[in-house]
């Protein structure tokens, strides 16, 4: 993490940055990942669905991975995609 952003966060008492070395943050989406938030994005907004199946929790993991580990960090329960996750998606 550079020193930079080390000092930035040093005006935030308690909080800790996030690593994002482990994840692969490519901005472009494959195919699979562009389907699935299409169709997911349906089911969330028409058809009030909160659940994300596991087909699409596999297809889009690398996407999903970063929002759960901040939930968790938060202590936030996971299982159903909240408000704040159906608006990072």
């Amino acid at each position: 993490m550079s020193q930079t952003m080390l000092k930035a966060w040093a005006h935030y008492p308690g909080m800790r940055p996030i690593d994002l070395t482990p994840y692969h943050r490519a901005p472009e989406l494959t195919t699979a990942e562009w389907e699935a938030l299409s169709i997911l994005a349906a089911n969330l907004a028409w058809k009030k669905r909160t659940a994300i199946s596991e087909d699409f929790q596999e297809i889009l993991f690398r996407l999903l991975q970063p929002l759960h580990d901040i939930q968790e960090e938060l202590g936030v329960y996971q299982k159903y995609c909240t408000a704040v996750l159906s608006t990072y998606l």
